[in-house]
């Protein structure tokens, strides 16, 4: 699902799509890329609020690679200012850094980098990536127009709340609580839970909702929590599950989880028999976090 409205005057074309590299062409600076590449430089700015493993393989490689074949090559016609800031506290310091050098035009993902942009710039056209529901966010202001200097595309709908606890229910069947730690200053945080509450009678199951803003208040959800066959995890895609991780997964004794794709990680630490993903491509393999 894709936002597209007006930039500095200009229809963002593309943002619809799924390949990275369109969704920040030649047409949000209101020319075609062939008539730019003989005149000067053009900039974009990149904040990218993803753990560089994933982003760096995943994300800015095919984005390069499709502004290439639209003839923008970095280095020659373009210059691309790339921060990559997965530190929460460090994103609005970022955004404003970025905003000063002044691009043309800037990328941004995830969700709480985008909001940092927000607060940062509303005059540099804005692109934005990975995030759920853009007008609840209040970065557009509909689907179909999205008004201001912000556009760009989704990653999910609220709805797959209610599948991954269907998905966590049929590779874990005896799962009657399930414990969802969510970002509560996050809004999609919070709308994933919503759908995961509703979602919770049709499958029997007893929802603890966890309001956690780092490792410590993860460590303690899962102590009040408590161990047991009958209990699960699902926790919401946000940076501070990745970041996390080295703290918390050691408390996690064979509890089953289905997790949120950005939240998933891809360096080894999950053991067989949870639901993961590696980029687009999404593994699933029953066994237990230990």
């Amino acid at each position: 699902m894709g936002a597209s409205g007006g930039m500095g005057g200009h229809e963002v074309q593309g943002v619809h799509c799924g390949r990275w590299g369109r969704c920040c062409r030649g047409d949000a600076w209101g020319v075609g890329a062939a008539g730019q590449a003989s005149r000067t430089t053009r900039r974009i700015g990149v904040l990218n609020g993803f753990d560089n493993v994933i982003s760096n393989s995943l994300r800015m490689t095919p984005f390069k690679k499709e502004l290439e074949a639209l003839s923008w090559i970095e280095g020659r016609n373009i210059q691309i200012d790339y921060q990559e800031v997965p530190n929460l506290a460090e994103l609005d310091a970022a955004a404003v850094a970025l905003v000063s050098s002044q691009p043309e035009v800037i990328l941004v993902m995830p969700t709480p980098a985008i909001e940092a942009i927000r607060r940062a710039t509303q005059s540099i056209p804005v692109v934005f990536a990975n995030t759920v529901e853009p007008v609840e966010g209040g970065f557009v202001t509909s689907i179909s127009r999205a008004g201001g200097n912000v556009t760009g595309f989704t990653s999910m709908e609220y709805s797959v709340g209610g599948k991954w606890l269907e998905l966590l229910k049929e590779f874990a069947p005896a799962t009657s609580r399930v414990l969802v730690l969510y970002v509560h200053e996050n809004y999609t945080s919070r709308g994933l839970l919503r759908a995961i509450q509703v979602a919770a009678p049709s499958f029997g199951v007893q929802i603890t909702a966890a309001p956690v803003r780092d490792a410590d208040d993860i460590t303690r959800a899962f102590a009040s929590f408590g161990a047991g066959a009958s209990g699960g995890l699902l926790t919401p895609p946000h940076p501070i599950h990745q970041q996390s991780q080295p703290t918390y997964l050691p408390t996690c004794d064979r509890v089953p989880a289905a997790c949120g794709v950005s939240v998933s990680p891809i360096r080894g630490r999950w053991r067989t028999g949870i639901v993961r993903s590696v980029g687009s491509r999404r593994v699933s393999t029953r066994c237990w976090i230990r």
